[in-house]
Parts: C-alpha cells; sequence; structure tokens
C-alpha cells in the first residue's frame, strides 16, 4: 500500500491521499461489468470468488513466509521482511473483505440496472453501480486496515483521495468498457454472449 499525497487546494479540499494499488483494482470494476454484461451475474460472481481464493492463498503464503528463517549472508531481511509483511495479514483482510462485498454489490447492482433498463443505458449500469459499490469498497478497506494506525483526519484524507480518483476512472473507463463488449459481441457467437443470472 504505497500512499500518495495529491493536492486538491483547487477543490477547497487541501492535501489527501490516495493508495497507489487503486490504479490498479480500478481496473476490476468494469472488468466484472464487462462479464456481467455478456454473460451474466453468475459468471461475474464465479470471477470474484476466484479472486478470493487467490487471496485466501496469499495470506497463508505470506503468513508461512515471515515464519521462515533468512539466511545469514543477508542479516536485513527479517527486519526489511517483517517490516514490509507484518501488517499484511490485517491489509489482506481488509482486502478481501472490501473487495469481496464490493465486488458482489457492483455485481448485485449492475444486473438490477440491466433488469430495469434492458440493453439501453449501459453507461448507467456501468457508472451507478460502480460509484456505489466503489464507496462501500473505500470505506471497508481503508477503515479495517488503518483504522488505530494513523490520525482520523489522515484517515478521512485517505477515504476523500481514493474514492475521488475511483470516480475518475468509473467516468474515464466508459468508454473502454463499451469498446471490450462491442468487440467481445462481434468476435463472438450470440449464443454464447447471452447473460444469465
Amino acid at each position: 500500500v504505497k500512499l500518495v499525497p495529491l493536492d486538491l487546494s483547487f477543490l477547497g479540499l487541501g492535501v489527501v491521499s490516495f493508495s497507489y494499488a487503486e490504479i490498479l483494482f480500478a481496473l476490476t470494476f468494469p472488468a466484472t461489468d464487462i462479464v456481467s454484461e455478456i454473460w451474466g451475474g453468475k459468471r461475474a460472481r464465479n470471477l470474484v470468488y476466484g479472486g478470493v481464493c487467490t487471496y485466501v492463498i496469499t495470506m497463508i503464503l505470506l503468513s508461512i513466509a515471515t515464519q521462515l528463517p533468512a539466511p545469514t549472508y543477508w542479516a536485513e531481511q527479517d527486519a526489511t521482511y517483517s517490516l514490509l509483511f507484518t501488517s499484511a495479514p490485517r491489509t489482506l483482510v481488509a482486502s478481501l473483505t472490501a473487495m469481496s462485498i464490493s465486488q458482489l454489490l457492483d455485481i448485485s447492482l449492475y444486473n438490477w440496472i440491466r433488469g430495469k433498463t434492458g440493453d439501453k443505458f449501459l453507461w448507467l449500469r456501468n457508472n451507478g453501480s460502480t460509484l456505489i459499490s466503489q464507496a462501500v469498497d473505500t470505506v471497508l478497506f481503508y477503515t479495517i486496515a488503518f483504522y488505530g494506525l494513523m490520525p482520523n483526519e489522515a484517515l478521512f484524507s485517505l477515504l476523500i483521495g481514493n474514492y475521488l480518483l475511483k470516480i475518475v476512472f468509473a467516468a474515464v473507463d466508459t468508454p473502454l468498457v463499451y469498446a471490450v463488449i462491442a468487440w467481445i459481441k462481434k468476435d463472438t457467437p450470440e449464443s454464447t454472449t447471452q447473460p444469465q443470472e
């Protein structure tokens, strides 16, 4: 979790922070939206369950790795590795909790909006589901990962900075979602691209 300051004084928000990892994580929401649009909510949820399994395996492997001895030729390894990964279980639990809840919420909202709008308003279901579920993700992750480890003002700065970044990504990814869905539908037989709940 590399925290980066972001000066938003011109918006009256002062200096807020965001996590660099959010740039990569932001791609997971349009990915589940695309899978929901093409193959339906069930397959998108299976994608999330696969991610949850990956997190659990990572948590187990990191836990084991922190207990293994370091080689004698690199005395700093224990200190460096411990510094990097002793907080990893809390961060991974926060990530696992936030990711699974927010992604499943995103899929549910996406498919609910699709049920109301049919094939119209892809932009609405893409952005509406993402903005709500990303708010949930932001609050859950940063509260679980950092509450009590930093002042509440700094935590609030992280929440604001990361959610603003996610809003920008949600707006920017909409043309990408349209393009990927059109590309998949063009090259895939229609019988295999029918959304199924």
